[in-house]
């Protein structure tokens, strides 16, 4: 919070906004397609069904968090790795505590979304046949 500036009342008693406070704002992720309560048993299904191709060397999060996230941001519209990341971020902490996202250091109650990179690398090394048998059978 900061203090009022010293116009600060005649800026608010103006009838047009300045223009860069009427600027554009980037559009927010959309909204996950599921309930708060439906996303732990999401990732319990995929968690059983998904077996992990990376090395566990220096792996934080778990493919089957980065599966439900990118489900659901798919689900939602997201088209891409940046969208999918944007919307992970979107997620409050109980949502990604949920989905099993790792904690966040030095914190409590917090937990890391996973970045954009970390999905692209999740895209690239998962196998489509094992993840079109999960989600459809």
């Amino acid at each position: 919070m900061r203090p009022l500036g010293t116009k600060a009342l005649e800026q608010l008693g103006v009838r047009e906004l300045p223009l860069e406070l009427t600027a554009e704002r980037p559009a927010l992720p959309p909204l996950p397609p599921i309930k708060t309560p439906q996303m732990e048993p999401l990732w319990r299904y995929a968690r059983q069904r998904l077996t992990d191709p990376r090395s566990p060397k220096g792996m934080r999060h778990p493919i089957a968090s980065l599966v439900c996230l990118a489900t659901l941001a798919v689900a939602s519209g997201c088209p891409g790795p940046h969208a999918i990341a944007e919307f992970a971020k979107s997620l409050n902490h109980g949502q990604r505590r949920r989905l099993r996202c790792p904690p966040r250091r030095g914190t409590r109650r917090q937990f890391d979304a996973p970045c954009e990179r970390t999905f692209e690398r999740m895209l690239n090394v998962i196998d489509a046949d094992q993840l079109r048998q999960v989600y459809s059978g």
